[in-house]
């Protein structure tokens, strides 16, 4: 059964999805850079604290995607924190703290365990630290990830080989050899001065102990329950020289989805009492080495700066757009699911073009969720259509407008 997009010519639908996560396996095909986007790019590299404040569906998060991306080909180490479960609604700095902590620690480990070469720069103590941060903060591994990425740091399997094989053979032997000396000794010392037989005790004895074997427990140095701000702060501190000294050029920590937490319903006084702990926490964004990006909703911008959160300070980055990024848009999209091979002009009208242009209100969200109305509607009326027809144009805008 033949499909409207292959009547259009495409590989697919274009509109079935529209947003980045559903999308990262072709987000540099279809991305358009914001005209910002360089001199932010270059500020979050040098290890500078931001935020990201755009209207839902403004393209925040593939605008973050995008530079996690782009930073990481750049030697940039980064991580992603978008689940937010196991943080409270208010009064929570802390468990945010432990959040940071907790996934700059695993995943800092999880890159070296892809990048054995950079974990062999770390000197013992900072593979002992961060083994002990690991396991402080492993609650999201299995037992088995766990001693595959405290081994990659330290070694500590091979070594117990080494030991395995030393208790079993070399120990066993040495010993042996030893309890038969003095087994010997003791029998001629008796039989020279005419003392009576002791009866035998056991020929074998531990004279040389075995060597211990180490396990992950011994990395267990973090007491959790007793960790202050301070304390958490100066781990972040911590964790950075770490991350430079494996050759990284800086830790950044993206923070998305914040709006989107199920527990904080939407509004945006939550959002605001969830988030502005950690926001105006000057401390905290200007600890030297980690940047934390933190992509917020643009309503809460007003709630945040009543909270003491320093905009001022780290001036934020509006996602913003114009008509022609618009069209920029819908053509990159559009020649990404035709194989370069059709433009958006070759699918709508002029006048159709410049009606979806104006209803989508410079929103890349509203205009994909346009033109996906448009398209079922023409899947209705003509499967196989080469063009959307004024109708299924003029149908497709009545619908996202009464919806």
């Amino acid at each position: 059964m033949s499909e409207l997009y292959q009547a259009l010519g495409f590989t697919t639908n274009p509109f079935s999805r529209v947003s980045a996560e559903q999308e990262l396996d072709y987000l540099d095909s279809i991305f358009v850079e914001p005209r910002y986007f360089n001199v932010l790019e270059s500020d979050i590299k040098s290890g500078t604290s931001k935020f990201i404040i755009g209207d839902r569906g403004s393209g925040k998060s593939a605008l973050m995607y995008s530079l996690r991306d782009k930073l990481s080909r750049e030697n940039v180490f980064c991580t992603l924190i978008d689940q937010f479960y196991d943080v409270g609604i208010s009064n929570n700095k802390i468990t945010f703290l432990k959040l940071i902590t907790t996934n700059v620690a695993t995943d800092l480990c999880l890159a070296l365990l892809m990048n054995k070469r950079k974990a062999k720069r770390l000197s013992s103590e900072d593979k002992q630290t961060l083994s002990n941060l690991v396991y402080a903060f492993y609650r999201y591994l299995s037992k088995e990830e766990l001693v595959n990425r405290i081994d990659i740091l330290t070694g500590f399997k091979k070594w117990n080989i080494f030991k395995q094989i030393f208790n079993r053979v070399v120990n066993r032997t040495l010993n042996s050899l030893i309890s038969g000396t003095i087994e010997a000794t003791s029998d001629f010392i008796t039989k020279s001065l005419a003392l009576p037989k002791m009866e035998p005790t056991g020929f074998y004895k531990e004279y040389i102990p075995e060597l211990k074997l180490k396990t992950i427990e011994a990395y267990s140095k973090l007491k959790l329950d007793e960790l202050t701000e301070s304390s958490y702060l100066s781990i972040l501190k911590k964790i950075a020289k770490i991350s430079k000294g494996c050759s990284f050029v800086n830790t950044i920590v993206f923070l998305d989805k914040i709006d989107e937490f199920q527990l904080l319903k939407g509004k945006i006084s939550n959002i605001s009492e969830f988030i502005h702990e950690i926001a105006a926490d000057t401390s905290l964004l200007q600890i030297d080495g980690i940047g934390l990006v933190l992509v917020i909703w643009s309503k809460t911008k007003k709630p945040l700066s009543s909270f003491g959160v320093r905009f001022d300070k780290f001036r934020p980055v509006d996602v913003n757009w114009i008509d022609s990024d618009i069209i920029s848009i819908l053509e990159k999209r559009i020649g990404h699911f035709s194989n370069g091979k059709k433009e958006p002009r070759d699918i709508y009208s002029q006048v159709s073009l410049e009606n979806i242009i104006k209803l989508a209100n410079k929103s890349p969200r509203d205009l994909l969720t346009i033109c996906g109305f448009i398209y079922d509607e023409q899947s209705i009326l003509d499967i196989n259509a080469r063009q959307m027809s004024d109708q299924a144009v003029n149908s497709g805008i009545k619908n996202f407008v009464i919806k």
